[in-house]
């Protein structure tokens, strides 16, 4: 009733339309409710192949790139030689994460990227 006491359905094919349109909404919803539900559950499923195997099947450096992107994986090159001794945790560095430096370049993975990797194979499989 407030929809049209505001206008929103000035025309009866508007009205009617809404009213078709809340009447599919109405038994969806009533069909859905009926379904059984089903508790989350997470299994681990082998897929016979490690992550190495994967990685070496990437034929190009733009599939290595997207792999090392969704893992999370990030290199910093900076532009002078990095201090032997950096702060525990870096700015924009998420908790976690692991950063190994060599000379100008910062390396940061995930502390979790095998857990990563193994929900990976899962979702791929």
């Amino acid at each position: 009733m407030d929809d049209r006491e505001a206008g929103i359905f000035s025309t009866e094919r508007g009205k009617r339309d809404c009213r078709e349109r809340y009447a599919r909404l109405e038994e969806r919803r009533e069909k859905l409710a009926s379904v059984p539900t089903v508790p989350d559950t997470w299994r681990e499923i082998p897929t016979g192949e490690t992550y190495a195997e994967m990685w070496a099947r990437l034929e190009t450096s733009t599939e290595r790139y997207r792999e090392l992107v969704e893992a999370g994986v990030r290199v910093t090159v900076h532009a002078e030689d990095l201090p032997p001794v950096l702060p525990l945790v870096e700015i924009g560095q998420r908790e976690g994460d692991v950063t190994k430096h060599v000379g100008r370049v910062a390396l940061t993975r995930p502390v979790l990227l095998g857990e990563w990797a193994k929900g990976r194979a899962l979702a791929t499989t």
